[in-house]
């Protein structure tokens, strides 16, 4: 695949992952009205876009076959270690907005950017240090 190509897949597939992620934190904070719910909806958020993205990025991205559980295993360890520094950006952002503004509107808006940002740059961690061939 060209560099074109990647970059335009990799945004297709992190607007899949940030979907789900959103859709997961709205299903929640849906289903449970309380005022403690955002945070829980941002894990929830965060593990299903985490899954969604791995796959995405594992198969289509990366094209990266692990040879075994154990790889596969490691790969997931080191794709969510990847992750921490850029999930606590998209957090951060996402609650700088939830309470800037104090509407949910306002929280998926910073989610969404917190999101773009995270993922640019976590390319550039899974390309260097997850996915070598």
């Amino acid at each position: 695949m060209t560099r074109l190509s990647i970059a335009a897949w990799y945004t297709a597939f992190a607007m899949v992952a940030g979907s789900c992620n959103l859709g997961t934190q709205w299903l929640v904070t849906s289903a449970w009205p309380w005022p403690g719910v955002v945070l829980v909806s941002m894990v929830c958020g965060t593990g299903a876009g985490f899954v969604c993205k791995y796959v995405l990025d594992r198969h289509f991205i990366f094209r990266f076959v692990p040879g075994s559980v154990l790889r596969e295993a490691v790969t997931v360890a080191k794709y969510g270690s990847t992750g921490v520094f850029t999930t606590a950006l998209f957090w951060t952002t996402e609650l700088a907005f939830h309470f800037a503004f104090e509407a949910e509107q306002a929280r998926f808006v910073g989610a969404g950017i917190g999101l773009a940002m995270g993922y640019a740059i976590k390319y550039q961690l899974d390309k260097r240090h997850v996915f070598r061939h």
